[in-house]
């Protein structure tokens, strides 16, 4: 999480064995685990049609985080540049967004775990009343918050987002697996917008099940490598590029990148356009 391509080993163990006792403790406490039960058995040991459906849904839930990203970096810089008493903004952006709960429903207030669980689902009652952009709503809703000076975390939001992006994603390539994609785009999403593939591959087989463990696997790198070097965390550092095509100075924070194609890969394309421009002579 603090550094993108970089696993630090040294606090490695030290996490695992943190995170052994933290569940252990909890189970002690009587405290429920949340586990979505997926029923996803396969039927043979790869199915080539379906990891092409993967394939696909990796190169949309890449484009939705990015979106993510994009909205809610924007919202918060455009509101801060506004010249007024912080009051005043938190009055303002509360309100907006309290007009549009009034519009569209109060499904998209707070962390919205009821329609994490509905997206998941494999009951059609259940993710019925998921309109197919819910997911840009939700992005809009968390965006005016955070960026109107609302306290708490976005990785809930983001769960939200990525589950119902998958529900319609699924809905519509392949309606047969609809709660499967929507578990692909709840790890997916947090993959990109956080930088975290291996975090979140690991993720999708505690909350679902190791059956998709190498489709989330593929999905979920494939995101993180579409949402290019961008972060919903902008103090992340950047210790790899996510393709030897570009130039980028490695150890600076993700706000601060600045981005453009190597040397070489410059020649590549002034060639190019020489040929092109020659042809048209």
């Amino acid at each position: 999480m603090l550094i993108i391509g970089v696993i630090m080993y040294d606090v490695l163990l030290p996490s695992f064995i943190a995170g052994f006792a933290a569940f252990t403790t909890a189970q002690f406490l009587g405290i429920d685990y949340t586990y979505y039960d997926m029923h996803f058995v396969q039927s043979v040991s790869l199915d080539m049609s379906l990891i092409l459906k993967v394939i696909l849904a990796g190169l949309f839930f890449g484009i939705v985080s990015d979106i993510v990203i994009t909205v809610i970096s924007q919202t918060h810089h455009r509101i801060k540049q506004i010249k007024v008493n912080l009051y005043v903004k938190a009055f303002v952006g509360g309100s907006l967004v309290v007009l549009l709960a009034i519009v569209f429903g109060q499904q998209y207030l707070g962390l919205g775990l009821n329609v994490i669980g509905d997206a998941l689902s494999q009951n059609p009652a259940d993710y019925q009343n998921i309109h197919w952009y819910t997911f840009i709503l939700k992005t809009i809703f968390t965006s005016l918050s955070l960026g109107a000076g609302g306290s708490g975390g976005v990785i809930t939001p983001i769960f939200y987002i990525g589950a119902t992006s998958g529900n319609f994603f699924g809905s519509i390539i392949s309606p047969d697996h609809i709660s499967l994609f929507a578990a692909l785009g709840f790890v997916s999403v947090v993959a990109a917008t956080t930088n975290t593939p291996i975090a979140s591959t690991i993720m999708a087989v505690e909350l679902f099940g190791i059956d998709i463990a190498h489709y989330a696997a593929l999905s979920a790198v494939i995101s993180f490598l579409i949402s290019g070097h961008r972060s919903i965390f902008s103090s992340q550092i950047l210790a790899m590029k996510k393709s030897e095509m570009l130039s980028m100075k490695i150890g600076d924070e993700v706000e601060n990148i600045n981005i453009s194609l190597e040397e070489h890969e410059m020649n590549k394309i002034d060639k190019l356009k020489r040929k092109l421009r020659k042809k048209k002579k």
